[in-house]
């Protein structure tokens, strides 16, 4: 059993959260954490680029003029890939780029990234964070914090005063326990979260 610093928003020590090392204390597998972040950039692709080819391109049904004779080279239809309003040679079509993975490696790899982070002292735990909505009141707790880079922010659902007050800072990111994925925790520096939060994610990993 390890255990995080909670502190308050001036940055004081104010106590320490117990969390559970088969969640907190997991050995990195850079393979194991690619391949989740593959599977979930994957599946957040639409698929919906389409050109048509030659033969789905409307026209062209006439021989634009006679084989022989006129000193210009062949043609057999006005939608040749090589004319202006031609079909498209190879382009790309509807297509799914869904990449099934199963649940164990996800939830392993989101367990490796969040141990690093503790490991790195890159995670922040508050009892709760309590702004009135200010985006200025946002800015003071994590200049008081010393939270630096890209920020990840975790707060109950319910805390809309604080997720108002940090939707408009840059590089900043929001999440509640249920939206937490592989993307953000890696494309974050740091991440600042509230302990119920935190035990939620905690339970739902275990």
């Amino acid at each position: 059993m390890g255990q995080i610093q909670v502190v308050d928003a001036k940055g004081q020590a104010v106590s320490k959260l117990d969390v559970k090392d088969e969640v907190f204390a997991v050995v990195p597998k850079e393979a194991v954490v690619h391949s989740a972040l593959v599977a979930h950039t994957s599946n957040l692709r639409q698929g919906n680029a389409s050109t048509k080819s030659r033969g789905m391109v409307r026209g062209g049904g006439k021989k634009p003029w006679k084989q022989k004779g006129t000193g210009r080279a062949r043609a057999g239809t006005s939608r040749s890939p090589l004319w202006r309003g031609g079909g498209v040679i190879f382009g790309p079509s509807p297509r799914k780029y869904t990449n099934r993975l199963p649940k164990k490696i996800r939830k392993l790899a989101v367990r490796m990234v969040l141990s690093e982070k503790l490991a790195q002292n890159k995670i922040k735990v508050l009892d709760e964070i309590k702004v009135t909505g200010k985006t200025k009141e946002m800015y003071q707790l994590i200049n008081a914090l010393g939270l630096k880079g890209k920020i990840l922010i975790l707060l109950n659902a319910e805390n809309q005063l604080a997720r108002r007050s940090a939707q408009n800072i840059n590089k900043v990111e929001v999440r509640d326990e249920a939206s937490v994925n592989i993307f953000d925790l890696l494309n974050c520096d740091e991440i600042l979260s509230e302990k119920t939060v935190l035990k939620k994610v905690e339970e739902a990993l275990a």
